[in-house]
């Protein structure tokens, strides 16, 4: 986790990761912020109110939308999430994971932000 992201995403080799047009990352890069943010949203009512199929599913969601942008430590730390609440582990600490996440998807803001 970087408190400043050194350099911006390389939209080339995102790119050619995904297997996709250069073109079509900023749209893709802005439509994952924006509902991601809805996810994280959600995450947090359901973090507050102990919903714990919320959480997964949440956590589910954003694993899959980090992972298809290559954005494998975001995935990472949903998987995590998304596999203890299927465990149902009410005890958890949800709170500071979601924590987690949620820096970890402002720093992937502040590296689209970067962007030349």
């Amino acid at each position: 986790h970087q408190d400043e992201p050194s350099e911006g995403i390389d939209y080339e080799e995102l790119a050619l990761k995904m297997g996709i047009r250069v073109k079509h990352i900023p749209t893709l890069l802005a439509s994952f912020i924006e509902e991601s943010h809805g996810i994280i949203e959600r995450l947090k009512d359901a973090v507050e109110h102990n919903m714990i199929n919320e959480i997964q599913q949440c956590a589910h969601s954003l694993k899959g939308s980090a992972g298809n942008m290559q954005f494998f430590d975001l995935s990472e730390l949903c998987r995590e999430m998304e596999l203890v609440a299927q465990e149902g582990s009410k005890g958890f600490d949800y709170s500071a994971l979601s924590k987690e996440i949620q820096e970890e998807l402002r720093g992937i803001e502040l590296k689209v932000n970067l962007v030349k």
